[in-house]
């Protein structure tokens, strides 16, 4: 119990180490090679701010904003470790249960997993959009 009164269930070290030292949070800055996906609504509890750098077929960085629980705190900030220097058909295989592991994030937060991948997922689909980058052929191609 606390001097309030109530008690607070602990939170796995992973989500606190993400929690209190955020990795990328923040928003990169508008350009052609920044990728935006906003997901889930503030006024429910939870809203996360996804974007992404790309050159060619590579993601350079990525930051994030949100809002919300720890939990969603900790897993944009593990994704954003995850996405640099990975290609697009390595972020199409990333998947929420391994961070959900990873984290220890309990099964009743799960569904903050999943705004992180509806993010991500739409910031694949924009960078599919767009089409091949030509600086990522091979030459002569």
């Amino acid at each position: 119990m606390t001097a309030s009164g109530y008690t607070r269930a602990p939170y796995p070290p992973g989500v606190l180490e993400h929690f209190f030292r955020p990795r990328g949070a923040g928003r990169l800055g508008s350009g052609p090679n920044i990728l935006e996906a906003r997901v889930g609504e503030r006024r429910l509890g939870a809203e996360l701010l996804l974007t992404v750098e790309v050159q060619g077929n590579r993601a350079v960085r990525a930051a994030f904003s949100a809002y919300g629980c720890p939990y969603l705190i900790a897993a944009a900030s593990d994704l954003v470790e995850h996405v640099a220097g990975r290609t697009q058909d390595e972020l199409g295989h990333w998947k929420w249960r391994a961070q959900a592991e990873r984290l220890e994030i309990p099964t009743e937060r799960f569904n903050r997993l999943l705004l992180v991948e509806d993010a991500l997922t739409a910031c694949l689909a924009q960078w599919r959009a767009r089409g091949p980058d030509p600086r990522s052929r091979p030459a002569g191609s």
